[in-house]
């Protein structure tokens, strides 16, 4: 049976699935005084901790590429959010599970992840689903600069890439939450081109200084997954997630199966007017006038 892990990226104290399968990851310790007491994303001497507050989760996958051995399979999950797996899934996620269920997680099984990659390159949450592009999606929600210098980056030292990134800004859906289960060779080849573009992209976008949202760095990673699963041509499986929250704590908002419907309808309707990401020559405009230079 090949060994499979599943990186559970953790900043705070919480109840945790006892999984063996699971082994949990403090994100963030080298700027934290708290120590959860298991393994860190600085607990190797090549880490990006620091880097946690934009780069998110994927301080963990950094650890994991550089210092994780001995591993088949490897996968992240979130402390509150876990892949769906059995029978009874029926694409359907849940939201808002108590936390106290958490036990819930023990069942999944490796068989059962060596049996989906056995025909299958990649697990993927979901889609969300938007009655616009993703690309609207972005920049309503975060801000459209950053995206103009991915796709610069992107033409300038990931050329193969850029159809890639069309298509995915372009769609009106894209797996979230840096979320996936993969073979160990594929998460190197990732992990390779992910922090290759991502180191690049940071140095034009300020982090500090002055109010821009600070996780800047996750956000592109979640689109970047999928445009490196398009491009490499993978075959995904998509699996519902289980949400779970603790008192104190947001609970997360769901749309229903007739809300996802509208929002196909309404995209394919409006796709002629707004589906098309910006030409490379709008992205460059918005980078001029920021006064960018990308080399």
């Amino acid at each position: 049976m090949k060994k499979v892990q599943i990186l559970l990226c953790v900043h705070k104290k919480s109840l945790l699935p006892t999984n063996n399968i699971f082994l949990p990851i403090q994100v963030g310790k080298a700027i934290s005084n708290l120590d959860l007491g298991f393994t860190a994303d600085n607990s190797s001497e090549d880490n990006i901790s620091e880097k946690n507050p934009s780069y998110c989760e994927t301080t963990a996958m950094y650890w994991a590429w550089k210092s994780l051995k001995d591993v088949d399979i490897i996968g992240l999950c979130h402390y509150r959010r876990y892949f769906k797996f059995g029978e009874n899934s029926n694409n359907k996620a849940i939201y808002n599970k108590p936390l106290e269920n958490i036990d819930t997680c023990n069942s999944i099984s490796e068989e059962q992840i060596t049996q989906i990659l056995s025909s299958h390159d990649i697990i993927l949450a979901l889609p969300e689903i938007f009655p616009y592009s993703v690309y609207i999606q972005y920049c309503m929600n975060h801000i459209a600069e950053d995206i103009a210098i991915l796709s610069k980056v992107l033409r300038t030292h990931f050329e193969e890439y850029y159809p890639a990134f069309e298509t995915v800004m372009s769609g009106n859906s894209f797996s979230p939450y840096n979320m996936f289960i993969t073979d160990k060779q594929t998460f190197d080849q990732y992990c390779s081109w992910l922090f290759d573009v991502l180191s690049k992209v940071e140095k034009y976008i300020p982090t500090s200084g002055y109010k821009r949202q600070s996780r800047t760095s996750g956000y592109l990673a979640e689109r970047l997954l999928n445009i490196f699963c398009i491009h490499k041509k993978l075959k995904i499986k998509y699996l519902p997630i289980n949400y779970f929250y603790a008192p104190n704590e947001p609970k997360f908002d769901s749309l229903t199966f007739k809300e996802k419907m509208q929002n196909r309808i309404v995209y394919k309707i409006s796709s002629k007017r707004q589906g098309k990401v910006s030409p490379p020559s709008e992205f460059d405009k918005i980078l001029d006038i920021n006064g960018i230079v990308i080399e």
